[in-house]
């Protein structure tokens, strides 16, 4: 027998080597048997563990992408509305001589979008040295 090629090398090479094998039954030492089962149960409790650990991973990154693709729709409403601002400016800046104060309403009601989207800026930390 070649035990390179057996699928279960550790096992065939106990066989072979016990004072009871016979032609006819294969015997394994007691300890051996315990030992592999011993083995196959931490395996099996490594393989779940890591399982759980995955789903948990996957989970996380299933969260994080969630929030990144909120804070890029966010980004591009934010974009959006700074575009109407430009525009708006632009018309008032034009026409300012002419426009009455009822006719800044759409320019303070973006001001009072974009104040609301937009994240507060904070203020530095300084760190006593």
């Amino acid at each position: 027998m070649n035990l390179d090629t057996t699928p279960t090398p550790r096992t065939d090479e106990q066989i072979w080597t016990t004072e009871f094998h016979h032609k006819f039954c294969d015997v394994v030492d007691m300890n051996f048997a315990r030992q592999l089962e011993r083995e196959l149960a931490e395996t099996t409790s490594e393989v779940a563990r890591l399982r759980e650990e995955n789903a948990d991973l996957k989970q996380w990154l299933d969260e994080r992408y969630k929030a990144l693709s909120e804070a890029d729709d966010e980004n591009e409403n934010l974009r959006n509305l700074l575009g109407d601002l430009v525009k708006i400016t632009n018309f008032y800046w034009d026409n300012s001589s002419n426009l009455k104060p009822k006719d800044w309403q759409p320019f303070q009601n973006i001001l009072n979008e974009l104040t609301r989207l937009a994240p507060a800026l904070e203020e530095p930390v300084i760190q006593d040295s």
